[in-house]
């Protein structure tokens, strides 16, 4: 998938304060290694550079075109980036632990999550942290639209789209309960968009990203036509033109034991 970050931070600190209010969440630390996988434009991996000035904090992503964007900032001298995949990075055998694995919003995009923690867990030193933010807002008329359309016999051979990418959170309780000490909990922000079609904007710098990367531009165009209709009618401006945009968020933080 090609990431734009153009369109990924046309709604920039609405995208940014869930990330942010998991950093306020973690615990005292004197962290040496740090990573933040799925970084995408740094803002939130210069900002733990920033509160950890003590630690090397490593930011990575598979998108070049976010790492670009990431590294217009070098103002920190203990941040690097690394262009790479969250589960290969997960599965390096003999690779150096780390202090503190955090995440914002970007685990979704990866399947086997029963598989995949427990390898960003035994990435962690004794007494690491996995700090991680999802979203999981696949029920909600935004995301229902969007699968709905692709299943339909226009669309249904070429996308291919996971309904469901986040469990529910007792999944992520009886996986990582047996691992340490875990807080787990869910945020619904009410998000109040400004300007036409901005749930589609929104969209279209993240859910909308696979959908662009299985069509062609005119496949595209044809779908976002019938997309926008959809979105008009599950969200109507308010009489002040604003349109409310819900969107529910899963949090966990994981201390495993010294």
């Amino acid at each position: 998938m090609s990431w734009d970050p153009g369109t990924y931070l046309g709604f920039a600190d609405e995208r940014l304060r869930p990330g942010l209010d998991l950093m306020m969440h973690l615990p005292p630390a004197e962290a040496r290694r740090v990573v933040d996988l799925g970084c995408g434009t740094g803002s939130l991996t210069a900002r733990l550079a920033r509160r950890l000035p003590a630690a090397h904090v490593l930011g990575l992503d598979n998108s070049p075109t976010m790492l670009a964007r990431a590294r217009r900032d070098e103002s920190e001298p203990n941040l690097d980036w690394q262009e790479g995949g969250i589960a290969e990075w997960a599965g390096e055998r003999d690779a150096q632990p780390v202090d503190l694995i955090y995440s914002n919003a970007a685990l979704h995009w990866l399947p086997d999550h029963a598989g995949l923690f427990p390898k960003l867990v035994a990435r962690l030193v004794p007494g690491g942290i996995l700090a991680v933010q999802m979203p999981r807002n696949f029920a909600a008329p935004s995301h229902q639209a969007l699968y709905t359309l692709a299943r339909t016999p226009r669309w249904a051979s070429k996308l291919k789209l996971e309904s469901e990418p986040v469990s529910e959170p007792a999944f992520y309780l009886d996986l990582l309960e047996p691992y340490g000490a875990l807080d787990l909990w869910e945020t619904h922000y009410q998000h109040v968009l400004r300007g036409p079609d901005p749930v589609f904007n929104w969209v279209s710098g993240t859910t909308l990203t696979p959908v662009k990367a299985a069509l062609d531009p005119d496949e595209y165009e044809a779908f976002c036509a019938d997309y926008r209709e959809l979105l008009a009618k599950a969200y109507p401006p308010r009489a002040n033109g604003t349109t409310l945009f819900a969107f529910r968020r899963l949090f966990l933080m994981l201390r495993v034991p010294h």
